[in-house]
């Protein structure tokens, strides 16, 4: 028995399945989709770092300290905030989305002068570029002596 087929008809090859389609006149075969490989995970553990200096004669500095430590199969994190008419020490919980880490106050530790901050606020959020920058978007927490926009690179990485 012998096949005939329209003038016209083509032919699309499925390159995963091994069968082939008829395309009806007109119609125009369309490019295979995307293959979408994921990110690879990026590794937040350690500390971070970003120093604030006041003036020379006013002498203000204030240190922030965030320390991002892994507990099971999630991160939680230490943060510190010391200087100039401030010490806040609080355990923060993360929330994890592509390439940016969010930091949210859980509960605070000890001796710190003030509680500014409410449980489950976010403090701030950290970007990691494709460059290896740590970018900070403020929340709640903001830096002390100057005021400093959000998606600059203020935190650095220790070693």
């Amino acid at each position: 028995m012998k096949n005939r087929l329209a003038q016209g008809t083509c032919f699309l090859l499925s390159l995963t399945a091994g069968f082939v389609l008829p395309l009806t006149a007109g119609q125009k075969s369309k490019p295979p989709a995307p293959v979408v490989t994921p990110a690879p995970q990026i590794n937040w553990e350690g500390s971070y770092v970003f120093e604030e200096f006041g003036s020379r004669q006013s002498g203000q500095f204030v240190l922030h300290t965030v320390k991002i430590i892994k507990k099971g199969s999630a991160l939680t994190a230490v943060v510190d905030s010391e200087g100039f008419q401030i010490a806040n020490h609080m355990a923060c919980d993360t929330k994890i989305e592509g390439n940016t880490i969010h930091i949210f106050l859980n509960s605070y530790g000890k001796d710190n002068i003030g509680e500014p901050y409410q449980p489950n606020e976010r403090l701030f959020t950290l970007e990691k570029t494709p460059e290896g920058k740590v970018l900070t978007y403020w929340g709640a927490l903001k830096p002390q002596i100057y005021s400093l926009k959000s998606g600059g690179a203020y935190f650095r990485k220790e070693k």
